[in-house]
């Protein structure tokens, strides 16, 4: 009869130490894949939250509406006016709005951006934003950092801008994206006749 051989005691010790090493090297892979993950869905969910702050004024700068007594206002950190498409009122209804560029909280990676709606004020953050302008396009294709225009000899464009831009620049000073919106409405404004007793 012949002797049977099972496995040595070294023989054993390598089969777990290769299986130690293969177990090692696949819970390292999947920390790694969870970390990528992870950033992946940070990532995700702030661009998500900047495209969704970015619609929002969009809409609302784009339908910016002139007002014969209260002209709209703008600066390099903020403007004011009236838009008929509020983000939070009713849509259509000729609501004051205020935008402005906040400085970022100390926990924070981003500039704030606040809107003051109806008597409401809103903060959204813009993650990864270091610093933000807005700047004001004339009818006739020119920029400034204020509105109302001045034209010269002392004269102001009391119209609305043809274009409200904000540009967004990163940690090394490098744009990172300019949102544009778009006058909709009529840029100078429209004497409404329903109001013709007023002056009589």
């Amino acid at each position: 009869m012949a002797s049977e051989r099972g496995f040595t005691l070294i023989e054993m010790i390598v089969v777990l130490v290769i299986a130690s090493m293969a177990l090692m090297l696949g819970f390292q892979s999947l920390t790694q894949w969870q970390h990528a993950q992870d950033a992946l869905t940070r990532v995700t969910a702030s661009n998500r939250s900047l495209g969704l702050v970015e619609s929002w004024w969009r809409a609302s700068a784009t339908s910016e509406t002139a007002v014969l007594d209260s002209p709209f206002k703008g600066s390099t950190d903020s403007f004011q006016g009236f838009s008929i498409s509020p983000v939070f009122g009713t849509a259509g209804a000729t609501t004051e709005t205020v935008w402005r560029l906040r400085t970022p909280k100390p926990d924070g990676d981003g500039i704030l951006l606040e809107l003051e709606e109806g008597g409401q004020q809103h903060l959204f953050e813009l993650s990864g934003v270091r610093s933000a302008r807005f700047s004001y396009v004339s009818g006739d294709g020119r920029t400034s950092d204020q509105w109302p225009m001045t034209l010269g000899k002392g004269e102001e464009d009391t119209n609305l801008p043809a274009l409200i831009q904000l540009s967004l620049e990163g940690d090394d000073g490098q744009p990172i994206a300019m949102w544009v919106a778009a006058v909709s409405g009529p840029l100078d404004p429209v004497y409404k006749p329903a109001k013709m007793e007023d002056d009589w």
